[in-house]
C-alpha cells in the first residue's frame, strides 16, 4: 500500500464536486449507497461508489397490524379486541413493516415470562403470527433498529362443554334451594345457569348466580334439571335429579 505523502491533503464531496469538505475524513448517518469524490491539494480527483451498511440508525421501525379470522366456540366469526375469549387455535395477527429494513425479525415474550424469543423472519415486509394469544412483540433488523413493543391479548380456552352438577341444599314445603356447579373448574370462562322444575319442559332465564330457590313449592315429586352456558356460547347438556316435597 502506498503511503500518504506528508504534503498531500485531501477533501471530499458528496455533491459531485459542487461542495467540498475541508477534512480528510467523512461520516454518514444512514446506511445506503453514496457517490463519493475525493481530491487532493494538487487538484487531482477520484470517484468511487461507497456503500455503508454498519450505521445503527436511531429510528423506530414503523408497522401496522391486522387481526383476522378469529372465531368463537361455535365457529362464528368475531372481531378481535383486547381481552377477547376465543377458541383454541383461532385467529391470525398479520404484521406489515412500512419501509425498507435489513433482515427484520419478530421477537416475542409470552405474558408472564421474562425471556424474549425469536419468532421468525419477515418475507416481503410481512409476517403472520398464528394464534396470537397473550404476548408482547417487537421487530428488530440487523442494523439494530427496533419497533415499539406491541401486544396481543387474545384469551384462549380449551372449548370443553361445561359439565353441571346439582346439589339440593334445602327441600320442604317452605322453600326448595338448589346449587348448580360446573365440574370443570379449570375452564374459567364466565358462566350462566338455568333450571327447570318440570324435567326440561320449561326453563328459567339464564343467570350468573349458581343458586336457585323456589318458594312454597307444592307437595309432589320434582325432576329438577339444570344446564350451564359459557358466555362464549358453549352450552352443556342438562342433567336431572328427582326430589319429593312432602
Amino acid at each position: 500500500m502506498a503511503e500518504k505523502h506528508p504534503d498531500v491533503k485531501f477533501e471530499y464531496s458528496f455533491s459531485d464536486g459542487k461542495y467540498w469538505s475541508p477534512y480528510d475524513h467523512c461520516r454518514v448517518w444512514e446506511n445506503g449507497t453514496y457517490d463519493l469524490m475525493i481530491r487532493d491539494n494538487y487538484g487531482q480527483t477520484a470517484k468511487r461508489v461507497y456503500e455503508e451498511t454498519n450505521v445503527v440508525e436511531d429510528k423506530e421501525i414503523p408497522f401496522k397490524i391486522e387481526f383476522i379470522d378469529f372465531i368463537d366456540f361455535n365457529d362464528n366469526p368475531i372481531e378481535y379486541y383486547d381481552g377477547i375469549v376465543v377458541a383454541r387455535s383461532s385467529g391470525k395477527m398479520v404484521i406489515t413493516i412500512q419501509g425498507n429494513y435489513n433482515n427484520p425479525v419478530l421477537y416475542k415474550r409470552v405474558k408472564g415470562q421474562d425471556v424474549w424469543e425469536e419468532t421468525g423472519h419477515f418475507t416481503d415486509n410481512n409476517f403472520t403470527e398464528q394464534n396470537p394469544h397473550q404476548a408482547e412483540y417487537y421487530i428488530a433488523d440487523s442494523y439494530g433498529r427496533k419497533s415499539k413493543i406491541f401486544t396481543s391479548e387474545a384469551i384462549a380456552y380449551t372449548p370443553y362443554s361445561p359439565r353441571p352438577t346439582i346439589t339440593i341444599l334445602h327441600a320442604d314445603s317452605g322453600v326448595l334451594i338448589t346449587e348448580v356447579r360446573d365440574d370443570r373448574e379449570t375452564n374459567a370462562v364466565p358462566r350462566r345457569y338455568a333450571i327447570s322444575y318440570d324435567n326440561g319442559k320449561t326453563w328459567s332465564n339464564w343467570q350468573f348466580g349458581r343458586y336457585f330457590q323456589k318458594l312454597k313449592p307444592p307437595i309432589g315429586t320434582y325432576t329438577i334439571r339444570v344446564k350451564i352456558k359459557y358466555t362464549t356460547g358453549v352450552e352443556s347438556n342438562s342433567i336431572g335429579k328427582t326430589i319429593t316435597i312432602k
